[in-house]
């Protein structure tokens, strides 16, 4: 590895040799050649650790797009400028209940009167889950309708009930109309205006605005692919995945990243004056990587990317090598094998996260060459 300062116009003949193992007696020994000029080992910039812990959580992190927060002081100026009838209407349009019109009038008051309905006399003969049967007056209920059934028995009055309460939700999500958008730019490509007319619903019922319709169909297909996801699937997704916490790349964060946040801690520059992000080590920083994000974050998720790889050795010797190869980049050495060997015998498969931990902590994985 050579090195030299942007001064120097050609490389000075004496090319020291810089002792890279323990054998101060014998320079050439597990030394390489370099011009001394600076320190050859260099601490991780807080963005750069931060995406190397994500790395080892989660695959295909360049996909993890965060929800851009909406400026909740537009949204009061909007509503503050509305009559009380228009506020109405608004919260009714956002619920999806029904009347999109300005007054309190037919489709909305109907949406909010409807769970006050009341039985009246049943518009059926016959039952409508055993046919052929005669209703019983006194056995009702409503329908979505909100229409008077009647029934043979309690039996089927209860599995009428049972189904009804099951469709619902689904009946509440088709009811669901688009409102207004409460972004202005487009969370896909911030910056860039939306056009009112590209519009789609988020998780919280919330209408967003895109700008394109290729980043409508990201977000819809996201949207559904986050709906039909099961515990047990893989986080790694073929088109971006919306992400409300923290867990995106540091350029997705934005700068300054969030007080508290972990770039934070780790030198992350706050902006309020020119270059001061830093490397120093601090005592927060060690009990963040201790006890805080490998222990909450990397060992309580199932799909991390580290712990899938570890898992997926077969011997305990693979299962050492992969650790290594996932955190460190390179082979583990004799020694290592052994003594590492020796820990996990001694506390079983438990020791395979301390061998995790222990090199997640290690100089070597927070410094880079």
């Amino acid at each position: 590895v050579m090195a030299r300062d942007a001064k120097d116009e050609t490389m000075p003949p004496e090319v020291k040799w810089v002792v890279a193992g323990p054998h101060p007696s014998n320079p050439k020994r597990l030394s390489v050649p370099f011009f001394y000029q600076g320190p050859v080992l260099e601490r991780m910039t807080a963005e750069q650790l931060w995406d190397s812990l994500l790395t080892l959580n989660y695959p295909e992190i360049e996909k993890r797009k965060a929800v851009q927060r909406i400026d909740n002081h537009e949204k009061f100026a909007r509503y503050d400028a509305m009559s009380g009838e228009e506020l109405f209407a608004e919260i009714i349009k956002l619920a999806g209940v029904g009347g999109g019109g300005v007054g309190m009038e037919d489709g909305a008051m109907a949406g909010v009167a409807k769970p006050r309905a009341k039985l009246g006399n049943p518009i059926n003969t016959n039952c409508p889950i055993k046919p052929g049967r005669a209703v019983d007056p006194s056995i009702k209920a409503l329908n979505e309708k909100g229409e008077t059934i009647g029934f043979c028995c309690n039996g089927c009055k209860n599995k009428f009930v049972s189904s009804m309460s099951n469709e619902k939700p689904a009946t509440k999500k088709k009811v669901a109309k688009l409102g207004n958008p409460i972004n202005t730019d487009c969370p896909l490509k911030p910056g860039r205006a939306i056009d009112p007319s590209l519009l789609a619903l988020n998780e919280d019922g919330e209408t967003i605005g895109f700008c394109c319709k290729g980043c409508l169909r990201k977000f819809e297909a996201s949207m559904a692919q986050a709906r039909n996801k099961k515990p047990s699937d893989t986080p790694s997704m073929d088109g971006y995945v919306m992400v409300k916490n923290r867990e995106v790349r540091a350029s997705e964060i934005g700068s300054p990243a969030p007080v508290g946040h972990f770039i934070r801690e780790f030198g992350g520059a706050d902006r309020e004056q020119i270059e001061n992000s830093h490397k120093q080590a601090a005592v927060t920083q060690v009990l963040n990587l201790l006890n805080g994000y490998v222990e909450t974050k990397i060992f309580k998720n199932k799909e991390s990317v580290v712990m899938k790889n570890v898992n997926g050795g077969v011997t305990m010797e693979e299962k050492i090598e992969l650790a290594f190869r996932t955190i460190l980049n390179r082979k583990p050495n004799t020694a290592e094998i052994r003594d590492f060997k020796d820990a996990i015998k001694k506390t079983g498969d438990t020791g395979y996260k301390d061998l995790v931990w222990v090199l997640v902590n290690s100089h070597e994985f927070m410094f880079v060459q």
